[in-house]
């Protein structure tokens, strides 16, 4: 075990010392008589809460990254507001409209068009660049 397994293990068993309350009396002699019936039942126990653990805070870090890039997209893509102070009119439709002409030039320098399917050609299609690499 290494010291990076250990602490978290150390932590896990002390947590699990502290807890208090009642118990389902069913489930406790369920519980018993399986670990009664495998005796390694408990260390595989340990396991795989930790390795579930390990995968909760990875998964909520990767959240957290995800809506850190989110916003700051937000942030960075908003329309400029009109004189008025609304977002531009016009800004929603000129985003849409760059953002698929910059998708046609990803895919122009994709694959041949037979290869690229039919989303790729009709997309490029609607805004009249047909997978070319002009502007």
């Amino acid at each position: 075990m290494t010291p990076q397994e250990k602490d978290p293990t150390t932590i896990l068993l002390d947590r699990l010392n502290k807890t208090e309350g009642q118990k389902d009396l069913e489930a406790e002699a369920l519980i018993r008589q399986a670990t009664a019936e495998r005796h390694g039942a408990p260390y595989y126990l340990v396991q795989t809460v930790l390795i579930q653990d390990l995968s909760l805070h990875s998964a909520q870090n990767r959240i957290t990254d995800l809506e850190t890039q989110l916003n700051e997209t937000k942030l960075n893509s908003s329309a400029a507001p009109s004189f008025l102070g609304a977002p531009s009119f016009l800004g929603a439709v000129y985003l849409l409209v760059t953002s698929r002409r910059t998708m046609c030039r990803q895919v122009a320098w994709g694959p041949a068009p037979s290869d690229r399917g039919d989303a790729a050609t009709e997309l490029c299609s609607q805004t009249g660049r047909r997978g070319t690499s002009r502007s």
